[in-house]
């Protein structure tokens, strides 16, 4: 996202995409893999998977 704002509106932007960067990179550090990836799940609420894909049925067609 931030490559994107600044290719559209040019160096300005830069300093701000940097210090989002570290922070989120200092966030990760601080932060364990296992709670944050619970943290996401149970961010979703309940939703349902997306797939892109349908799921197999149990019949399969023959032509």
């Amino acid at each position: 996202m931030c490559a994107y704002l600044i290719v559209q509106y040019g160096d300005r932007l830069a300093p701000i995409c940097d210090r989002l960067e570290r922070e989120l990179a200092a966030m990760r550090a601080n932060d364990d893999t296992v709670v944050r990836a619970k943290r996401l799940l149970a961010s979703y609420g309940g939703q349902r998977a997306r797939l892109s894909l349908t799921p197999p049925t149990a019949e399969v067609s023959r032509s």
